[in-house]
């Protein structure tokens, strides 16, 4: 009798903890309910239609107004992406590197004539492809900007080497110089890019870097020839070039050609005969390279 009495017990605490699981479980669902009730309905979003607009906000206000930018991850070659099976670049299809090809042309064209204030609208309108083209291959508009004018900088380098080849040292000093002062005079956006973007890139630093060897190479080698005062150093030649560029834009549209009397004076000042005792001690190469 015990035993019967006890399993009844037993029953009877099990149903009842049944009913409680139940209840429980509608009180929660009604909860949910209730909850969902009062939650509002948000309006649907194309998110797509509005990505491009909201990336090139964002990449405005960090590339204009935000502290430097880190440094772009290098770009893919013109014409291939990486994520091929063994890591090698993947080649383009053919419509999207010939898209590819266009942007980096319209950007050129663009930041030539408008310096970096042109937008990244202006470029795909430009290279005839929309907005989202162009960041499916650059991420941000200094992606962009470092994608162009590596290629400036890497010509910088290759006139400088050029110049290396010359054997009166002086005349390859100065026309490597005047190429270059040439080049900044008829390219906004290069004069942009040494005034601060160079520091600012690693991307673009590293191309200046090649450049910078050869520059002291050619300072050395007019030093070394007797031709150039021996406390010119590569920061010296870097004021030249800005200087040059800076008169170049100032005086554009009263005197175009102001700026290639000015870097004739500036020359004669390298000169070693027209040497006089500085008024300051030469920037040190370390210190020259992050100018």
């Amino acid at each position: 009798m015990g035993i019967e009495i006890e399993a009844l017990t037993m029953n009877a605490v099990i149903a009842h903890g049944r009913r409680h699981d139940r209840l429980q479980e509608r009180v929660r669902g009604a909860g949910d309910r209730e909850h969902d009730e009062r939650r509002p309905v948000l309006p649907c979003v194309d998110a797509a239609a509005h990505r491009g607009n909201l990336a090139e906000t964002e990449s405005r206000l960090r590339f204009w107004y935000g502290p430097p930018m880190p440094a772009a991850p290098a770009s893919p070659t013109p014409d291939a992406v990486a994520g091929g099976p063994s890591g090698e670049p993947e080649p383009l299809r053919s419509d999207a590197a010939r898209n590819r090809r266009a942007v980096l042309a319209s950007a050129r064209d663009l930041f030539r004539e408008r310096g970096l204030d042109a937008g990244i609208e202006e470029v795909a309108e430009r290279a005839s492809v929309g907005v989202g083209t162009v960041y499916r291959h650059y991420p941000s508009k200094a992606h962009l900007v470092d994608a162009v004018f590596a290629e400036s900088l890497e010509e910088l380098a290759a006139l400088a080497e050029a110049a290396l080849a010359e054997e009166d040292a002086w005349e390859g000093f100065t026309a490597f110089v005047l190429r270059v002062a040439e080049r900044a005079a008829a390219n906004s956006g290069l004069r942009s890019v040494f005034r601060r973007r160079v520091r600012e890139s690693e991307a673009l630093a590293a191309s200046w870097a090649q450049a910078a060897d050869r520059i002291e190479r050619l300072v050395r080698r007019a030093q070394e020839q007797g031709a150039m005062r021996a406390d010119v150093g590569l920061a010296d030649v870097r004021a030249v070039l800005w200087s040059s560029a800076e008169v170049a834009e100032l005086a554009a549209a009263v005197a175009p050609g102001l700026w290639h009397r000015h870097l004739h004076l500036l020359l004669d000042g390298l000169r070693a005969e027209a040497a006089t005792p500085m008024p300051a001690p030469a920037v040190g190469r370390s210190r020259s390279r992050a100018l």
